[in-house]
């Protein structure tokens, strides 16, 4: 049987990976040799294992295989990638969460991989610098004869553009999306539908009700930005307009035939936010975020009272 598929995600990869791992022992082969007797057991499987760092925020390893052998008991990770750039000192972090599992765990070892198609590992970018081990898709299907996870991981491999969704990125603004709907409806709305996130989702717009103004939340830069669109070239008519409702400059920020303006606000990086972390672990900063965003509503608010509805006017 053949299987064929409209759209996949990492967690789909995943999954298999995770079944191809727990029903193959030449699967399980490519990880333990040279490392770990062949028969180990399998005593648990984990998949976006949270674990808290030394700094206090949270990481997450996409799959945990802890094993036993006559040694004892040790552990895989396996960080897994389709097309997803790698997070800020990501190798580095598993290391650290693998010395803590040791440690907690009372375990004789670890080691990290890297699992990813060979058109990601063979890429020379920053993505797979730091580890040490590495295997491809590829690899896992050679020693697979068929079935569904060889029908995913070959589907991965070949289809670069299908495979974009991030799940730590998806859950991020899908829980922003439920505090924001419990929280600030009156006076916030997220643009768009819920829906599966790649890694460089990393802005989220706002429906200001004003055509060509937009409220982005930039996470990856710690900036809130209301941006009027075309409205660069007329810088003094619309600070003119922003003194009058005792708004605060606004600057160019485009480069090009059409060049906008914007009202910036910089988060401090005390108050940054993670994707690496649940929302309910960071609270206090997403208040911050929201609290600015609705000071610059409200300014959209005082410019819908002047009767402008729409930018360049």
């Amino acid at each position: 049987m053949s299987h064929s598929f409209r759209y996949l995600v990492e967690r789909d990869a995943d999954f298999a990976i995770i079944s191809a791992f727990e029903r193959n022992v030449s699967v399980r082969k490519l990880f333990l040799e040279n490392y770990r007797e062949l028969d180990a057991k399998i005593i648990e499987t984990r998949h976006s294992y949270m674990q808290q760092e030394i700094d206090y925020s949270f990481g997450e390893s996409d799959i945990i295989f802890i094993m036993e052998d006559a040694n004892g008991k040790f552990a895989i990770l396996i960080e897994d990638k389709i097309k997803a750039n790698a997070q800020p000192n990501q190798s580095k972090r598993y290391e650290d969460r693998a010395k803590s599992l040791e440690k907690t765990e009372k375990l004789t070892g670890t080691k990290i991989f890297l699992c990813a198609p060979d058109f990601y590992l063979k890429a020379d970018s920053e993505n797979t610098k730091g580890y040490e081990n590495q295997i491809s898709y590829e690899k896992i299907c050679n020693v697979i004869s068929e079935g569904l996870e060889k029908d995913i991981l070959e589907t991965a491999s070949k289809n670069r553009a299908c495979a974009v969704a991030d799940a730590g990125v998806t859950s991020f603004w899908i829980a922003l999306r439920a505090i924001v709907n419990k929280y600030c409806k009156d006076r916030l709305r997220m643009k768009g539908v819920p829906k599966e996130k790649s890694s460089g989702s990393v802005w989220q717009e706002f429906e200001t009700g004003i055509k060509g103004c937009a409220l982005y939340m930039k996470v990856n830069s710690r900036i809130i930005e209301l941006e009027f669109r075309q409205m660069g070239e007329k810088l003094d008519k619309l600070n003119s307009l922003l003194s009058s409702i005792n708004a605060k400059e606004a600057v160019r920020t485009n480069k090009g035939k059409s060049v906008s303006a914007s009202l910036q606000i910089k988060i401090k990086e005390v108050n940054g936010l993670s994707f690496c972390e649940p929302l309910d672990t960071q609270a206090e900063n997403v208040g911050v975020w929201l609290e600015e965003c609705m000071s610059l509503m409200g300014i959209v608010e005082k410019i819908k009272a002047k009767g402008i509805t729409q930018f360049p006017y």
